[in-house]
């Protein structure tokens, strides 16, 4: 943060002590959940594409099956089986590897993830401006300004 922008300081402090406040902690943490709730929802769309993505596959492997077991083995049958199953396990291995990335966080962790910088908070309000910007400049804390809505956002 260069000097010109520590006006923003106050503003950052205020938004990082009522983030972890004591007071704030039950809503953060409802609202914290209720963004992971939205993540879940996509994972759970994105589960349920590749659940159908699976099974027409796994009809179309059925079909070829079928086609070959009445006599039909020529080498296209033969490719597309091959194609078919393919797409089967594709879609399996995605299925399996969003579930390994989906976390499942329950409320009491969140609490204390976010019950956790609450002492910290409190020696920053004991720095100086200058100390304060530096430590946000060393933990990468950046701030994008939109001059044309008069807002200011962490990134």
């Amino acid at each position: 943060m260069a000097g010109g922008v520590t006006f923003l300081l106050p503003h950052i402090d205020e938004w990082l002590l009522d983030l972890f406040s004591p007071d704030q902690l039950e809503a953060n943490t409802d609202l914290v959940r209720s963004a992971l709730a939205q993540v879940d929802d996509g994972v759970a769309a994105e589960f349920a594409r590749l659940q159908a993505e699976e099974r027409d596959a796994q009809r179309q492997v059925d079909n070829f099956l079928a086609a070959i077991a009445g006599g039909v083995t020529t080498e296209p049958t033969i490719t597309a089986l091959n194609e078919a199953r393919a797409r089967v396990t594709a879609a399996q291995n995605r299925r399996k590897r969003l579930r390994r990335t989906t976390p499942d966080i329950d409320a009491s962790t969140v609490r204390e993830a976010l019950a956790a910088p609450g002492a910290l908070m409190e020696l920053l309000a004991e720095t100086t401006p200058a100390e304060r910007a530096a430590l946000y400049r060393s933990v990468g804390l950046r701030v994008l300004i939109d001059h044309s809505t008069a807002t200011a956002k962490s990134c």
